[in-house]
């Protein structure tokens, strides 16, 4: 933070008071071993018209008071008073630039570019961190250098104070991440932090997608890193009437999904890929109940066109399945 202290800080708005309005009580001791000194964490915030949320989610971050804290924000050009709001801070930032750019992803990929930290995440601004959350965070990294960090996300609509659901992350592997028709994995994108070696190996975000791309990302990491679960709350994710997840287009939501399991399910061992077929069927059980059949005027060529690669993609599985099956049979026998 070039220098600056949290002391330094401009003071909040009137009016504002509590987290992260006021500086929390000190951090509690963590334990890191000697002669060590705390991880560099680098924080990316994208933003676009969020200045009703921005200041918040900047505070956030400046008042964890984290001892070695890059912190960069990449506004897309916004039109209300957000760059104001960023110019405030501003000494506080290893960088920051408002430009158009070409939606979230390309915003993160433009400050990962900058990143020197040994631990990498993003924080939307719309969202927040608990108070000390880097420093649990940098303590989990000391002991577990090459792990992604994963912590609890508490879910929010009017104020922090008035949690509506904690999300508790388990079951984190690549592999669960393309099994949808089970439903034992739990996580939430803001308590996630990744190792630098694992992120150098991964790349930048898939800009192709516009909401599954932390589920892309996820399944691409986790096959450089393990998870390291930590059971502690480390940010807050704000629910409000203008987020992607309470105006979302169905159609693109299930199409990015569907393209995540072709993208990777020909990785998987074979067990799991004679499952595939089953994901196929439930995909397109889903589809017709949700997006078909509650209102018929939905049911558009595109409707059609998704439905008819689900049943491709279903009998495709289904029939390599069986033919390397019988394939099998035929080879014991003669051999």
């Amino acid at each position: 933070m070039s220098g600056l202290t949290v002391y330094e800080l401009p003071t909040a708005p009137p009016g504002k008071t509590g987290w992260p309005w006021s500086r929390p009580e000190p951090a509690p001791e963590q334990f890191i071993p000697d002669n060590q000194s705390w991880p560099r964490i680098s924080v990316v915030t994208p933003s676009y018209n969020q200045a009703q949320f921005l200041e918040e989610t900047i505070r956030s971050v400046l008042l964890q008071d984290y001892p070695d804290l890059e912190y960069i924000i990449i506004d897309g050009g916004s039109t209300d008073h957000s760059v104001e709001i960023i110019r405030k801070y501003a000494s506080f930032l290893a960088y920051w630039i408002s430009e158009k750019d070409n939606g979230q992803s390309h915003a993160i990929n433009k400050g990962w570019k900058r990143v020197t930290g040994e631990i990498i995440s993003w924080l939307n601004s719309d969202d927040l961190y608990t108070p000390n959350a880097l420093f649990a965070v940098g303590e989990a990294h000391v002991f577990n250098p090459g792990n992604i960090i994963a912590g609890k996300v508490i879910n929010f609509k009017t104020a922090i104070t008035n949690p509506l659901q904690t999300i508790v992350p388990e079951n984190l592997t690549w592999q669960n991440f393309l099994k949808f028709w089970q439903h034992e994995l739990i996580w939430h994108q803001p308590g996630i932090f990744f190792p630098r070696t694992a992120w150098l190996k991964t790349g930048p975000l898939d800009e192709n997608f516009f909401y599954c791309m932390d589920r892309d990302y996820m399944v691409r990491i986790l096959q450089y890193a393990p998870v390291s679960y930590i059971n502690t709350a480390l940010a807050y994710f704000r629910i409000h009437d203008r987020s992607k997840t309470q105006s979302f287009d169905e159609h693109r939501f299930i199409r990015e999904r569907t393209r995540i399991v072709e993208k990777y399910s020909h990785q998987l061992p074979t067990t799991d890929q004679k499952s595939m077929a089953r994901f196929w069927l439930s995909l397109a059980s889903y589809y017709l109940s949700r997006a078909c059949l509650k209102d018929t005027i939905r049911c558009t060529s595109k409707s059609t066109r998704i439905l008819v690669q689900i049943f491709i993609n279903f009998f495709r599985h289904s029939f390599l399945n069986l033919l390397k099956d019988r394939l099998k049979i035929f080879l014991n026998k003669i051999l």
